[in-house]
């Protein structure tokens, strides 16, 4: 068994084009990677954190953000036995005019994993084609276009999970929210730690001031 929780993060890297677009059922864009050559596309970040209970590990949060696709996920894998229950929701960034976008499910077992669309979505869209295509032929593509409701996603940067890589690996710069307060040493800002000193106040009574002052003027 494990318990506990863990986090992944990845920078910048590239991702095969065809391979996203066959994960978001984009018969149009698969065609014409399988007809010509595949291409990949800059990752932008990925994030994973998962939760550990009796062996069994649920996805938190799950995203994958290319410049042509974001993929979220959800679901669990029971490490007792060896089974898979994911889910993940693949958005295009880009239109296309034959898509059959659907969910994608992840079961079976570790050393075998099955990976199948959800049919509900399909289904929905193949109906509405058909139903339009008895009214007005050229409306039945319609349902099957893929608008692109995919957005860029920080998959966590904001809370300074994932850094800045550059194509060599290396880290760049690091997203934190938290301020650097090393300099000072006491974990407080430098307005907060610099002491303010009370103006010192002239010595003597009021009595002894006044006498001098009429010394001076007698003179």
């Amino acid at each position: 068994t494990a318990d506990g929780e863990a986090g992944v993060a990845m920078g910048r890297g590239r991702l095969s084009n065809l391979v996203l677009e066959l994960a978001g059922l984009d018969v149009a864009e698969s065609l014409e990677f399988l007809v010509e050559k595949d291409k990949t596309v800059p990752v932008r970040c990925a994030y994973g954190d998962v939760e550990a209970s009796a062996g069994v590990f649920t996805i938190r949060t799950l995203a994958l953000d290319t410049t042509d696709t974001v993929v979220f996920g959800e679901g669990a894998a029971n490490l007792r036995d060896e089974t898979l229950a994911i889910k993940l929701k693949v958005k295009p960034k880009d239109m296309s005019p034959l898509a059959l976008r659907s969910p994608l499910r992840i079961t079976g077992t570790l050393k075998k994993p099955k990976v199948r669309p959800e049919l509900g979505p399909i289904t929905l869209r193949l109906a509405a084609a058909a139903a339009l295509a008895t009214i007005a032929p050229p409306a039945a593509l319609l349902p099957l276009i893929e608008t692109g409701p995919g957005k860029d996603t920080d998959c966590g940067a904001s809370a300074g999970h994932v850094p800045d890589v550059d194509q060599a690996g290396r880290v760049t710069k690091k997203n934190s929210s938290a301020p650097d307060n090393a300099a000072s040493g006491s974990g407080q800002s430098p307005r907060a730690s610099a002491s303010t000193k009370p103006v010192a106040k002239p010595s003597g009574s009021r009595s002894a001031q006044k006498s001098a002052t009429t010394s001076r003027t007698a003179e």
